[in-house]
């Protein structure tokens, strides 16, 4: 290899390492790994659910909307369900929660919490609902560096 494929080949290769390196900058791709592990996933987790729930109740969509993950869904205890898409543009009308017994397990980057929640003085799918406490299974997964909610599953309360 003569001196100047070698200059040339060395200059393409610092072009093409710099040049990555700045698109990935400059379109915000570089972001922070999945925790290895979380020092207390029930924490996490209530606080997870409680950034979605206070979304819900102060109508916040643009929260709601950062919050959930392009791969969102739903399953309703009354068996209806909706896409990320649906549940925004119609979203429940939640005004006050409580959030009792949160447990969560974590195995990088998803982290899934059961709970037991009850919604008060809100509309689901156009109906008045005020509900008691009852399980539900939520999934979040570190996505670009953030947490993103990817699904929710409300269950009847046991009688």
């Amino acid at each position: 290899m003569t001196s100047l494929m070698r200059t040339s080949t060395a200059i393409a290769v610092a072009l093409a390492v710099g040049l990555a390196g700045t698109t990935s900058a400059a379109q915000g791709t570089l972001y922070s790994p999945a925790p290895t592990r979380l020092a207390n996933p029930d924490t996490t987790a209530t606080q997870l659910l409680n950034r979605f729930f206070r979304a819900l109740a102060a109508d916040n969509g643009v929260k709601l909307g950062a919050l959930l993950s392009p791969a969102w869904m739903i399953q309703r205890a009354n068996g209806t369900w909706a896409t990320r898409a649906q549940y925004l543009a119609a979203r429940p009308d939640v005004r006050q929660y409580q959030i009792v017994d949160v447990m969560a397990r974590y195995a990088m980057p998803t982290l899934v919490v059961r709970s037991r929640t009850a919604t008060q003085e809100g509309t689901a799918s156009g109906a008045t609902v005020t509900s008691r406490l009852a399980p539900r299974l939520s999934t979040f997964t570190w996505q670009g560096g953030r947490w993103r909610m990817t699904s929710h599953a409300n269950f009847n309360p046991p009688d």
